[in-house]
């Protein structure tokens, strides 16, 4: 599954399909492309890579972001 993008039209698609293929199948043989409002799957990768541009580089834990105090109201 792959969210739909204007770049990614159908027929550039398959003339990546057809440059891609080795021994006969193309790594993109299976690619669908889904309207991202309409598929949880792709609401869920968007939404870890989202997290993971977020974490400092090298950490490897979400420790920074998300943290006990990072949901405590801050008070006045």
């Amino acid at each position: 599954m792959h969210d739909e993008q204007s770049a990614l039209t159908a027929g550039r698609l398959t003339r990546l399909r057809e440059a891609l293929v080795g021994d006969g199948v193309s790594p993109l043989a299976g690619l669908v492309t889904v309207d991202s409002r309409d598929d949880p799957r792709v609401q869920v990768a968007d939404l870890l890579a989202g997290m993971a541009r977020r974490l400092p580089i090298g950490t490897g834990t979400l420790g920074s972001f998300v943290s006990p105090t990072s949901l405590r109201d801050p008070g006045p």
